[in-house]
């Protein structure tokens, strides 16, 4: 029998353990998407009508595509943390042009990107 075209049932198991997610992505996104849940009521408050009638949709559009960025890195997908990484840098670029800008903002955004980037060797 042909060994190359044998089942190798190691073979199989590495490969799987290949593809399982690290326990820090596993944390960052259920983190994520708490954090992207616990946003939405802000869409909809007084603080938003009151920066301007753009906001609320930029705010439910920002939420929208943290979820879908939560989504990527879950299913371990590289887009997933190139899409954060855009996403944060355009809601530090508007927080900043609305003058409401302040150092520690940047904090979470960062740390979360410095997750996802430090585990892209092993997405897809």
């Amino acid at each position: 029998m042909n060994e190359e075209n044998s089942f190798n049932p190691q073979s199989a198991e590495e490969e799987a353990a290949g593809e399982k997610r690290p326990l820090i992505i596993t944390i960052a996104c259920v983190i994520g998407a708490i954090g992207a849940v616990m946003s939405v009521p802000l869409i909809f408050s007084d603080l938003a009508r009151g920066l301007g009638a753009w906001y609320a949709p930029y705010i439910a559009g920002s939420v929208l595509a943290s979820l879908v960025c939560v989504i990527g890195l879950w299913k371990m997908r590289r887009w997933g943390a190139y899409l954060y990484a855009g996403v944060a840098i355009t809601n530090q670029l508007v927080i900043y042009s609305m003058g409401m800008w302040h150092f520690p903002d940047l904090a979470v955004p960062a740390v979360f990107a410095a997750i996802a980037f430090s585990q892209l060797h092993k997405m897809r």
